[in-house]
């Protein structure tokens, strides 16, 4: 059976997690080649591939949870369970988080970051996101309680 046959029989939710990591390991990847470039040097090849793929997924998590909180029609929050379709919405968000990380991306090459300046460049504007969206969620409660 082919590659893409399996990935066919997956879940939606599962595809979704793919597609993202799939977009954001080669942008964490070559930051990863321009900036720690002794990763490439001192240590096997797999090592980048797997720090890459590693940072995907934390990527993706974390701007999961700020999608969460901004969705206000979020399936999420009414069941506490994840979707099950592969929507727009999804590959809106995915786009988005490409973007970001491409303008983060850039911004570090330019200044001549290190990659762990890149990469607490990365978490820090995903805390920062998360902080903002904690409070604009405050914020709205509030006013709708009056």
């Amino acid at each position: 059976m082919s590659i893409i046959s399996e990935i066919d029989k997956l879940n939606n939710a599962v595809k979704v997690i793919l597609m993202n990591v799939i977009f954001t390991a080669p942008f964490f990847y070559i930051d990863l080649f321009f900036m720690g470039n002794y990763i490439f040097t001192k240590s096997p090849f797999y090592v980048p591939i797997v720090i890459s793929v590693c940072m995907s997924f934390c990527w993706y998590y974390s701007t999961t949870i700020i999608i969460i909180m901004f969705d206000k029609d979020s399936k999420y929050e009414k069941s506490g369970q994840t979707s099950d379709t592969i929507d727009f919405k999804n590959i809106t968000y995915t786009a988005i988080s490409v973007i970001s990380l491409s303008v983060i991306s850039a911004f570090s090459i330019y200044f001549d970051l290190r990659f762990r300046d890149f990469f607490h460049v990365c978490f820090v504007t995903i805390v920062l996101c998360l902080l903002a969206t904690f409070f604009l969620h405050r914020q709205e409660k509030k006013a709708n309680a009056k």
